[in-house]
């Protein structure tokens, strides 16, 4: 039997989309529709009738419910199929989706006060507890934690303004083809970002540091080579200029990651893993993504990093100004209060 064309919505939970900014979002083939939307668009979206008709198709006396009334936003992705095929690689898309969007908060919102969203798992608010008895004596404590925030995730025109300094905005004009570079970099940049969404919505710190140490060897280095040697060369290339050339400090912070990344491939070791190593690799993806997702005009490709480091380690070696890099790179960092990294260390019960 032949394929014809579908139209797939599958509900996301604790997501809100404004209709001050249109009421839906698109990456890539996947778009994020607020479900009050649905019923005006129905036929852009390949519904051939109302949807009180489906209403009235699928009424059941056995329920009341009625379509696109679940959750608040819908994923929509339209496929070509026949009935017969299993929904595997869609689903993937649209999970894909979920964590690209994700990436809007990676080192934006402080990872305590993230805002889950996608599967039905987030449908209903979460909580974590446990209890402490001292032996033999009346002391307790009862630690009673909620692990998903009191309100969605609010894509509006606040959030807009928010995003308008994060690579998100700059990503996703090169997802959605505004932005033209490399077929091989746009996926590298994708892969990359997919790996922030994950890692931010991750409930551990190791799991959350891996992901961030796989997007960074993405980004910046190639099979075969000596990961640990052209992470520090690239990061250099890009950086070096927040610390006069210095290379000691970027040297230090990247072998001290890159040591605990290989404890932990390699040896199953996680426990060194602390909430400032953490914060230390969001730092350096979080920059890497802005300044690779705006300097689009100079960097183009993995290959064009690569020339920018050798140039300027040549340079660097005869004692040269260093005049290649290009001149709108920025760098952002996160201020964290004692409070805040108090924060992230009473979270690492289960949530974390």
């Amino acid at each position: 039997m032949g394929k014809t064309n579908w139209s797939l919505f599958i509900p996301i939970y604790n997501l809100e989309i404004s209709n001050n900014i249109g009421g839906e979002l698109r990456i890539e083939h996947v778009n994020f529709i607020s479900s009050d939307k649905i019923p005006r668009i129905r036929k852009k979206l390949g519904l051939t009738n109302r949807v009180l008709y489906y209403n009235n198709l699928f009424k059941s006396k056995h329920t009341t419910r009625k379509l696109f009334s679940e959750t608040k936003v819908y994923a929509f992705l339209k496929t070509k199929r026949s009935e017969q095929d299993n929904l595997s690689r869609e689903f993937r898309r649209i999970k894909e989706a979920v964590y690209l969007l994700a990436s809007s908060q990676f080192y934006r919102i402080r990872r305590y006060q993230k805002y889950p969203f996608g599967g039905p798992e987030f449908s209903q608010y979460l909580f974590d507890e446990y209890l402490l008895f001292e032996n033999n004596a009346n002391k307790m404590k009862w630690n009673h934690t909620r692990l998903t925030p009191v309100e969605p995730y609010r894509i509006d025109k606040q959030w807009e303004k928010f995003t308008s300094h994060h690579f998100f905005p700059r990503l996703l004009k090169i997802l959605n083809g505004r932005i033209k570079v490399s077929l091989k970099w746009r996926y590298e940049l994708r892969r990359a970002a997919l790996l922030a969404g994950q890692s931010q919505f991750s409930r551990n710190v190791w799991e959350a540091f891996l992901y961030d140490m796989i997007a960074l060897e993405i980004l910046l280095t190639n099979r075969g080579e000596n990961i640990c040697t052209a992470l520090i060369e690239r990061v250099v290339s890009l950086f070096g200029w927040l610390t006069n050339e210095n290379q000691e400090g970027w040297k230090n912070l990247i072998e001290k990651l890159y040591d605990l990344r290989c404890q932990f491939v390699h040896k199953g070791i996680i426990d060194n893993i602390s909430i400032h190593d953490l914060l230390n690799a969001d730092m350096l993806l979080a920059n890497l993504l802005y300044n690779l997702c705006e300097l689009t005009k100079y960097i183009k490709s993995k290959n064009d990093i690569i020339n920018l480091s050798e140039k300027l380690a040549a340079r660097r070696t005869l004692g040269l100004k260093m005049i290649d890099r290009p001149r709108n790179i920025s760098f952002q960092t996160q201020s964290l209060s004692k409070t805040d990294i108090k924060k992230l260390e009473e979270s690492r019960h289960w949530s974390w």
